[in-house]
């Protein structure tokens, strides 16, 4: 029973990686009203330092929910659907 509860506890760690934050909620909402907004925008529009964007944008990146597609100048935000 207690390698069954070790796993279990895992699997706890892994959905709470998975579960989205107020703030990274806030961004994927501006995202999708505006797929070309800067990271600057997003921190004006959420009254934000830039360093909180950056921040969150990065976690975004690694549940794998949003990524750039082009260019940092021309690009625009893709938020991911399909989780892989």
């Amino acid at each position: 029973t207690n390698q069954a509860n070790q796993d279990l506890e895992r699997l706890d760690q892994v959905e709470d990686e998975n579960v989205l934050s107020e703030k990274e909620i806030e961004i994927l909402n501006l995202v999708r009203m505006q797929p070309s907004i800067t990271q600057k925008e997003m921190a004006n529009a959420l009254d934000w330092n830039l360093a909180s964007v950056k921040y969150y944008i990065t976690k975004l990146k690694e549940k794998n929910y949003l990524k750039k597609q082009g260019s940092s100048q021309k690009g625009k935000w893709v938020i991911l659907t399909k989780r892989d």
